[in-house]
């Protein structure tokens, strides 16, 4: 898995992940989006690169919508940018597209793929 943060505004920070997130590696992603949401209150989860991820993957996702939402309340987000097919099922199946809502890379304006 490669992991990069990157802030693009005050209240934004680009997050991109490539590979696969499994429970050998979701730390790193848990430790990212918690480093992400102390920077800002929106993180894009830029994933189209990734390829497989795992219940520990998802367990990262969370903790690090749980750290954003605990620093500055109910209006912060993680959106998921670009999604591959697995994931957006993955979040289907469990429930958590409305915490995870997904949007293509042109609805990012301050993106830059």
């Amino acid at each position: 898995m490669h992991l990069e943060l990157k802030p693009v505004s005050d209240d934004c920070v680009h997050v991109s992940i490539e590979g696969e997130v499994d429970l050998e590696n979701s730390d790193d992603l848990r430790e990212a989006l918690i480093l992400a949401s102390a920077q800002a209150s929106r993180i894009e989860l830029h994933s189209a690169a990734l390829t497989f991820i795992d219940s520990a993957g998802l367990s990262a996702l969370i903790a690090g919508h749980r750290a954003l939402v605990s620093r500055y309340g109910a209006a912060a987000t993680i959106v998921v940018v670009d999604p591959p097919q697995h994931l957006q099922r993955l979040l289907q199946v469990v429930g958590l597209t409305d915490l995870f809502p997904s949007v293509t890379a042109q609805d990012c304006p301050a993106l830059e793929v």
